[in-house]
């Protein structure tokens, strides 16, 4: 399930209407015409990579590069997911 909704005592309007309930995006995933065009110019290789987001908006950004034939790298698609954490 891509949103989940938790019940909060804040009023929210959408469209002139009161919505108690709230939605939260768990995970998004996004890729560019251009990046996808451009794939087929790019090496058999793939590499993933993420990082942390920290301040207000918590998760992980990953991103997947690929490279073409000058050894340019070149964006594929991006993605936020959630933080997973580990149990002690």
């Amino acid at each position: 399930m891509l949103l989940k909704t938790c019940d909060l005592n804040h009023k929210y309007v959408v469209d002139g209407v009161q919505d108690m309930l709230v939605y939260i995006l768990q995970r998004v995933f996004w890729c560019f015409k251009p990046c996808i065009d451009g794939f087929n110019y790019c090496k058999p290789i793939v590499q993933v990579d993420d990082t942390f987001l920290t301040g207000r908006y918590n998760g992980t950004l990953l991103t997947t590069i690929g490279q073409d034939d000058n050894h340019n790298i070149f964006p594929l698609a991006f993605a936020i997911v959630e933080v997973k954490r580990r149990k002690p």
